[in-house]
């Protein structure tokens, strides 16, 4: 549940600086409850020190991953958080 309550803090400040509504926490935790703890999907969390910079959902079959949410610290993106995430999560 600390992935989704990482993530979700950078799903906030991501989706009021684009102007679009912001799902609730809850809806994030069912959602991993449901079916990130059952299956093979997964919450990548980039970190500067100890503080979330880059976060992302992805969702994978036994042939593909495909890109769900992602969320990221405006203040971070000089160091290329989503990138060094994108890079490991492939």
């Amino acid at each position: 549940m600390q992935s989704v309550d990482g993530f979700y803090r950078l799903h906030v400040v991501t989706r009021k600086r684009l102007g679009l509504p912001v799902q609730t926490r809850i809806c994030f935790r069912r959602w991993h409850s449901m079916i990130i703890e059952s299956s093979p999907e997964f919450v990548g969390i980039v970190r500067a020190g100890r503080l979330p910079v880059a976060a992302a959902i992805f969702i994978t079959d036994d042939r593909t991953m495909m890109y769900k949410y992602g969320a990221s610290d405006p203040s971070a993106l000089g160091l290329r958080p989503n990138d060094f995430l994108f890079f490991n999560a492939m």
